[in-house]
């Protein structure tokens, strides 16, 4: 893949302009960038070769990452705004909104004692995560992929924006392959070889919390055996969340909607 930023700066299409690689992966390049006008946005740019998908979107061959991420933002404003997209001779960019002094879950949670939130604010942001992923859920699609990096936080108002669609898919079809991020898998993957997408979701909805609540999400992965004396300063009603979302059997797994309609999620916040 030729990169964006062959030097300081790289015009595509005369349109945006990359200013600074701000992430790089064996699956993509991320750039802070602009555009004409001097808006600032957010370039990343996916070789060719790493996509397996395409959808007809308009009259365009749309990748799998674009494709939901803009069917995403139509339905959810907790979803990044994609500004537009290009095709490129071996790679495509996804241009997206960059919201104000925002940064991801991992770097915002450097700015607090041992890196645990308060219940108040971790709780804020599960809200809505939740309301995020319901409102995805109800039109059919799921994300696949809940981690602290894939959630931006805006360190002035809290509010939060989802990113990253790669792992993206329907709902109806999320269990016929497997994607996401090993570490955030419930035990049941391990020791069962069961992929439910709709547990599998959940349970990386409660290791986000445990992060957020105690600092970092850390598992024996053979015995999936959280760290409990991290939780010793939590209230019992966020243990009680804790173990709900976290339970080691999915059948007893608090589900989505379940999760919405909690009284600990839906205790107004004192921030």
């Amino acid at each position: 893949m030729s990169p964006l930023q062959k030097s300081v700066r790289m015009t595509i299409k005369n349109s945006y302009e990359a200013i600074d690689l701000i992430a790089k992966s064996p699956n993509s390049l991320v750039y802070t960038g602009r555009c004409k006008r001097g808006i600032p946005v957010i370039l990343k740019q996916i070789p060719k070769k790493t996509i397996t998908k395409y959808f007809d979107y308009g009259k365009r061959k749309c990748p799998q990452e674009i494709y939901f991420q803009l069917l995403a933002s139509k339905v959810s404003t907790f979803v990044v705004s994609l500004v537009d997209w290009i095709e490129k001779e071996d790679s495509y960019v996804l241009v997206m909104e960059n919201p104000i002094d925002t940064v991801n879950l991992r770097q915002f949670a450097t700015g607090f004692p041992e890196r645990c939130l308060p219940e108040d604010l971790a709780r804020r942001i599960l809200s809505q995560l939740t309301e995020c992923l319901r409102e995805l859920h109800d039109s059919g699609i799921i994300h696949r992929d809940i981690k602290p990096e894939n959630v931006l936080i805006s360190k002035s108002s809290f509010d939060i924006k989802l990113i990253d669609f790669g792992c993206a898919t329907f709902s109806n079809l999320a269990d016929q392959n497997v994607a996401g991020t090993l570490d955030f898998f419930p035990p049941e993957c391990f020791t069962l070889n069961e992929f439910n997408s709709e547990n599998m979701l959940v349970w990386s909805m409660g290791a986000l919390l445990y992060f957020l609540l105690c600092g970092e999400f850390e598992v024996n992965m053979g015995q999936h055996r959280r760290n409990f004396r991290s939780e010793v300063k939590l209230t019992s009603e966020s243990r009680d969340m804790l173990d709900r979302l976290l339970s080691y059997f999915p059948s007893k797994r608090i589900s989505l909607n379940s999760v919405y309609k909690s009284s600990w999620l839906n205790e107004r916040p004192s921030i």
